[in-house]
């Protein structure tokens, strides 16, 4: 799909926006979808048109900010190290919360695989490689070398 956004033109523009949205349909389905069921059966159409219009606000707020003041762009830091560092942590607290998700649905169904003791183990382990991480005694072959630790 992405490599059909890279001929150009109309075809190349509606692929990229098909790609978009369906990308973006994750994050956004769960938010618009709760709030247009609750619009159905609740019959009351202001909650829901309150939360549209915050989902919506938020969204917007920092497009039309970089609009109104471009300069604002030029004063956000390069990509680099330290980016490569924000992706890792991201990454590390993803799988953290996966692993919190899956215990939910462990717990409603009653398996028993992912049991307490096994969870908060897990979590440990994933917030003490974070940490070791951030302080350079972890690195991989992306990273850049660490001059000094700094907040």
């Amino acid at each position: 799909m992405d490599k059909q956004a890279d001929r150009g033109g109309l075809i190349g523009i509606f692929f990229m926006a098909f790609t978009l949205g369906l990308v973006s349909f994750s994050c956004t389905g769960p938010i618009i979808g709760s709030l247009l069921v609750e619009a159905a059966t609740s019959g009351s159409y202001f909650t829901p048109a309150i939360g549209m219009t915050g989902f919506s606000l938020a969204l917007a707020i920092p497009f039309t900010l970089f609009a109104i003041f471009p300069g604002w762009l030029n004063s956000l830091p390069q990509s680099g190290g330290w980016l490569n560092s924000v992706k890792v942590c991201l990454g590390l607290l993803e799988i953290a919360f996966a692993l919190k998700f899956l215990s939910a649905v462990d717990l409603a169904y009653h398996w028993g695989i992912l049991t307490r003791e096994w969870f908060i183990g897990t979590w440990f382990v994933i917030f003490a490689v974070m940490g070791l991480y951030l302080l350079g005694k972890i690195r991989f072959s992306h990273d850049s070398p660490i001059e000094k630790i700094s907040v």
